[in-house]
């Protein structure tokens, strides 16, 4: 059964937010979290991801559209964790039966209810179960997630069979990248085509591929970035629809060397990723590249890039490994900025410590620190 909640916040709020400061260009800072904060000149408006009617404690921004919604989680005291739909410039949210992943320019979302993967028409819509790969064992359990989708119908994700003895102990999991593929007729009804399986490189048992990782289609095909399996490895598949309006997969293309991951890809097949601990780009038909990082970083990944080159991602810049301390970062041409000294220095946001996603305006969608709470946000380019 669906279960949703509606909630509005006062446009005017909305509106401040978004006229709070003035325009300028990004600036580099000298350090990571050096508190200088944008002042009157700051770079980014920025909300918090806030779901008022729901006493959150935290939250979080998983994807955002090239419109004006955004997706993603918020937890409330009791420690229920919920997905939210959010459209910004009403200040509506909505609360989702299950978790929210992905949401496409037709406010369509991808996302998870219980072990099933789930496709909404939109906030309201009861949302249609997308099944996991058949077991192959008759003692295996399996569930799935949908993790991404396009304006196209394509959704991928990743299938999971656990395998059990007898005695119902578990012997070893299996995970595999999916494809499903969700049409709409014109009376409203969904049909569901797979899953497919993205298969790993050979040798490898698992593959992975999440949010943020299924670009656009051009001329019928998609390109999806992940993960292979064995010693991980990035790699990329390519989907298209064939004459009879069936799915086929390419191959697996390894991308990097082991301990690599892809974890975004644009419409121009431009990957970004994690290699050796640290992010990396590779542009379209162009070597890899590891991102600038600062003095100190001890970790890092670069989470999405949109149609413009544009990259965010999350940098763990700390003198010691003892304590994790994360900041949000945007990569420009190649010029790493911190994305904490861009917004105002009296916002209420102590340290943003991860961008998750980035739309082709430069809107930046991911988490923080927020009145002594880890919170979503939204910025939007002053």
């Amino acid at each position: 059964m669906r279960i949703s909640a509606h909630t509005t916040i006062a446009t005017t709020f909305v509106t401040a937010c978004l006229l709070c400061s003035s325009v300028v260009s990004a600036k580099k800072p000298d350090k990571p979290g050096g508190g200088n904060g944008g002042g009157d000149t700051a770079s980014y408006s920025i909300i918090p991801f806030t779901p008022p009617a729901m006493n959150s404690v935290a939250s979080g921004v998983a994807d955002l559209n090239e419109m004006t919604q955004a997706v993603g989680w918020a937890e409330d005291s009791s420690g229920i964790v919920q997905g939210i739909h959010f459209d910004y410039t009403t200040g509506v949210y909505t609360t989702l039966a299950g978790s929210a992943e992905s949401i496409n320019d037709f406010n369509q979302i991808a996302g998870s209810v219980g072990t099933m993967g789930s496709f909404w028409q939109n906030a309201q819509a009861i949302p249609d179960l997308l099944l996991p790969l058949p077991p192959t064992d008759s003692l295996s359990d399996v569930r799935a997630w949908a993790l991404d989708l396009n304006n196209d119908g394509l959704v991928i994700g990743a299938s999971e069979e656990v395998f059990r003895d007898s005695n119902g102990q578990v012997l070893g999991t299996i995970t595999t990248a999916a494809v499903w593929r969700v049409t709409i007729d014109g009376d409203g009804v969904t049909s569901v085509q797979g899953p497919v399986a993205l298969p790993p490189l050979p040798g490898h048992a698992n593959s992975f591929a999440g949010s943020g990782c299924l670009s656009e289609s051009i001329s019928g095909v998609a390109l999806v970035t992940g993960k292979s399996w064995g010693q991980r490895e990035a790699v990329t598949w390519t989907i298209s629809v064939n004459q009879f309006d069936e799915l086929t997969i390419g191959a697996p293309l390894s991308l990097a060397s082991p301990t690599s991951e892809g974890t975004g890809i644009n419409s121009l097949g431009d990957v970004c990723g994690r290699r050796n601990e640290r992010p990396f780009l590779a542009v379209s038909g162009q070597p890899l590249q590891t991102l600038s990082t600062p003095r100190n970083t001890q970790d890092g990944y670069a989470l999405d890039v949109n149609d413009v080159g544009q990259v965010v991602g999350d940098l763990d810049v700390r003198k010691s490994r003892q304590a994790p301390r994360w900041y949000a970062y945007l990569w420009i041409g190649g010029e790493r900025v911190d994305l904490t000294n861009q917004i105002a220095s009296d916002s209420g946001w102590s340290r943003l410590e991860r961008a998750d996603t980035i739309n082709n305006s430069g809107v930046i969608g991911g988490q923080g620190q927020h009145d002594v709470a880890n919170r979503g946000f939204i910025m939007i380019p002053n």
